[in-house]
């Protein structure tokens, strides 16, 4: 099964910024979600999610870098539930493709929005806590 792409016309694909030690507070990015409009109970909501996925990675990176499947599953299905994307418009394992997002129904080849490529990560991107943040990182992961 092929995902009959027009390679011809595709478009180019946005430039992500190049300063990738930017942070950016999570606050920041709440008040930008209620400003345009997203409930605060929406919000509330997806700042949970962000807060339970962050200790998964802290965890990760601390004592078991996860399978690619640990991936798809703990860490990037929870997110894209979080950010409002329903079972319905995901697929796994669809087409070669880890994870399909469609903008509409039915899932077919003309409603694919997204596609998501999970690899696994040896050493994870670390997110540092506070009280962690002063310690080598050797010294914050156990199986290193």
């Amino acid at each position: 099964m092929s995902l009959n792409i027009d390679t011809e016309n595709i478009e180019p694909l946005v430039e992500l910024p190049s300063d990738v030690n930017r942070n950016i507070e999570f606050s920041i990015i709440t008040t930008y979600l209620f400003d345009k409009g997203v409930s605060s109970t929406s919000i509330d909501i997806l700042s949970k999610e962000i807060d339970e996925l962050v200790r998964i990675a802290n965890w990760y990176a601390r004592y078991d870098s996860p399978s690619e499947f640990e991936t798809v599953a703990y860490l990037a299905i929870p997110l894209l539930r979080a950010l409002g994307w329903t079972p319905q418009r995901m697929a796994i394992e669809w087409n070669n493709v880890d994870i399909a997002l469609f903008d509409k129904l039915p899932r077919r080849d003309d409603g694919l929005s997204v596609v998501v490529e999970v690899k696994k990560k040896v050493d994870l991107v670390y997110v540092q806590y506070p009280k962690l943040s002063h310690m080598p990182r050797q010294e914050r992961t156990a199986n290193d």
